[in-house]
């Protein structure tokens, strides 16, 4: 359990994105946060994307407001499916690749929920991860996986997010515009990584 939070050749920017939202956390609490009682203006003091702030010219919230969580729960299960999904995609991308992947699909989440939502106060890393799944399932398209491995793969991780993005509409409080904006956002990234991945030692792809 403990390798899950420690950086290793191949997988070095799961565990250290894992331990950044826990300590941004820790931080909140200890700067007054109650976790069993959210604050939705403490968070949007911390970064979350509400749409009245951030189009007022806060455009960085898009990105800080995936470092943020309402409770332990909600970081726990966040960061127990990053670390799920980079254990097997963090050694294919490498590290460049999967921060770069993390930190757009995490922009295009929050970005389909402020086109999404009028006054949700958006937070979490869910939208990133769901998203580093849709770049995961796009390259399982791909002959770039080991054909046995890629069929169990592909079902369990297609199950993963069908479950989620159906479940996330039938739960109130549930921000599944940032889920599907992260999905599809990472679906189309996977693609757009295939050719520099097949053929790694061309520089200019």
């Amino acid at each position: 359990f403990r390798s899950f939070f420690i950086p290793q050749q191949h997988y070095f920017i799961t565990p250290v994105l894992i331990l950044l939202n826990f300590l941004v956390f820790l931080l909140m609490i200890f700067t007054g946060y109650n976790p069993f009682v959210p604050d939705m203006g403490f968070l949007v003091s911390w970064g979350a994307n509400f749409r009245p702030v951030t189009a007022d010219g806060e455009w960085w919230r898009l990105i800080t407001c995936v470092f943020l969580h309402i409770n332990v729960i909600h970081l726990v299960f966040n960061m127990l499916a990053l670390a799920y999904v980079g254990v097997y995609l963090e050694p294919i991308l490498g590290r460049v690749r999967f921060v770069v992947a993390y930190l757009l699909t995490g922009f295009s989440a929050s970005i389909l929920s402020f086109w999404w939502n009028d006054f949700t106060v958006s937070i979490g890393a869910s939208g990133a991860v769901f998203g580093m799944f849709g770049v995961f399932l796009a390259l399982l398209f791909t002959d770039l996986i080991e054909p046995k491995s890629r069929k169990k793969l592909l079902i369990s991780i297609a199950v993963f997010v069908s479950v989620n993005v159906l479940s996330g509409f039938a739960k109130l409080g549930v921000d599944n515009a940032a889920h599907v904006g992260g999905l599809l956002g990472g679906v189309l990234l996977g693609f757009s990584f295939f050719p520099s991945l097949q053929d790694r030692e061309n520089r200019t792809i």
